[in-house]
């Protein structure tokens, strides 16, 4: 089976969690027998690159001196042509509002499946992008539009995948048809409580009766790091608390100039040696993020796989994947209940409540898990797909054969 993803960034070179995604998807899928994969991806020029069963296409998407998504629509021709070279069996798109339709295109010719992964909650999205000054409740219209418009769109794929159950039933109840949980997972080897170092603790100078609280991501004002560095400054000065913000842009240069001369604030620039991230939560204490939404938040699950208790916001597919036993959830943008919840989970003892979250993470996500039902579900659409085809075809046949029947019995008449 061909499998094709067409992407909106460069994995290859970004994190975050759909980044993440489809780094691990393409690594399951080049341990499955019988199975090729294809990533179409925005580049400073057209290529590819083979690497055994991975064929990675970049396309060109350059505006100025950098790359731009919304640029890859210009090329949707180069886009058509690989997918004509390639023929894949089955196609999934990461953003709907960027490059749908030439998927569509070609699953209405070749008669293929096209599958989409909700990765981006489009009411989020709608509130990030409106300017300040319209109110909450133009927001709310302008929310009502969006999914609105986009309903359709998600209507004319054959699957939409969703990684929490939360997301799931919001779809349904905007009535999007054909919704599929799957879970995101994670690497419960690399992400694990053994990897714990003292090294590192004497790397940063901190001591070890000092609190450690770490977030790594992007920095972003939607991932409200602010909030953050707030509560750092309103939590007691008895704690020793210190933070440890590991991320990149956009914002890395003003976090940096905010917190320069801060001898609690640690900024740690992202890194692509996952062993070294895996290293610097494990010996952390407590993971915070104060972020209102994500859609699944796989940098929690990779936290409390590493045991650390989470302190979050309760927003989005958040609530889904930290659970009352892994930590404190509060509202949105409350930077008091936020402190207020660090100091609870201290209170019922932040390594307790880690190691209870460490479990919860066990039994419930894992990348293999996650891969191997996506696998599964391909292939079920792959061969609906043909079976649909060949009852097309067949009553097609039957009507022709009617037809001539009709002809000869008319001849008959005659």
């Amino acid at each position: 089976m061909k499998i094709c993803d067409i992407i909106m960034f460069n994995y290859t070179s970004t994190n975050g969690g759909i980044e993440t995604y489809i780094a691990k998807k393409a690594d399951f899928f080049a341990r499955q027998p019988n199975t090729e994969h294809i990533i179409i991806m925005p580049g400073e020029k057209n290529g590819l690159q083979r690497k055994g069963n991975l064929s990675l296409y970049s396309v060109c998407s350059k505006k100025g001196i950098r790359v731009d998504i919304f640029e890859m629509r210009r090329n949707r021709k180069k886009i058509s042509e690989i997918l004509k070279k390639e023929r894949p069996d089955i196609i999934e798109v990461s953003q709907v509002y960027v490059l749908p339709e030439t998927a569509f295109a070609y699953s209405k010719i070749n008669n293929i499946p096209v599958v989409n992964f909700y990765h981006t909650h489009m009411p989020y999205l709608v509130e990030l992008t409106v300017p300040e000054f319209i109110s909450h409740g133009a927001v709310r219209v302008l929310q009502y539009i969006a999914m609105k418009k986009y309903r359709s769109v998600y209507n004319r794929f054959d699957t939409t995948l969703v990684a929490t159950d939360i997301l799931r039933k919001f779809l349904i109840n905007q009535k999007v048809s054909n919704t599929c949980l799957v879970p995101f997972g994670v690497d419960l080897n690399l992400f694990n409580p053994n990897k714990k170092e003292d090294n590192l603790r004497r790397k940063f100078k901190i001591g070890n009766d000092e609190l450690i609280l770490v977030y790594h991501g992007r920095f972003h004002k939607d991932k409200r790091i602010d909030i953050l560095i707030d509560s750092l400054a309103r939590l007691p000065k008895s704690l020793k608390a210190r933070l440890l913000l590991i991320g990149d842009q956009p914002l890395y240069k003003d976090i940096h100039n905010q917190v320069e001369g801060n001898g609690n604030i640690i900024l740690y620039p992202y890194t692509k040696n996952q062993d070294l991230l895996s290293r610097m939560l494990a010996s952390s204490d407590i993971y915070v993020s104060a972020s209102p939404f994500e859609s699944f938040g796989l940098s929690l699950v990779e936290a409390q796989a590493s045991g650390l208790p989470v302190v979050a916001m309760k927003g989005g597919g958040i609530p889904e994947v930290v659970p009352p036993i892994s930590g404190e959830l509060g509202k949105p943008g409350d930077s008091g209940e936020f402190v207020e919840n660090i100091l609870k989970v201290i209170k019922r003892g932040h390594k307790k409540v880690g190691d209870e979250a460490r479990k919860y993470v066990e039994q419930n996500y894992s990348w293999d898990n996650t891969f191997a039902k996506l696998l599964t579900l391909y292939s079920t659409l792959v061969r609906n797909k043909k079976v649909f085809e060949s009852n097309v075809l067949f009553k097609q046949e039957l009507q022709s054969s009617d037809n001539l029947a009709d002809e000869k019995l008319q001849q008959a008449k005659i």
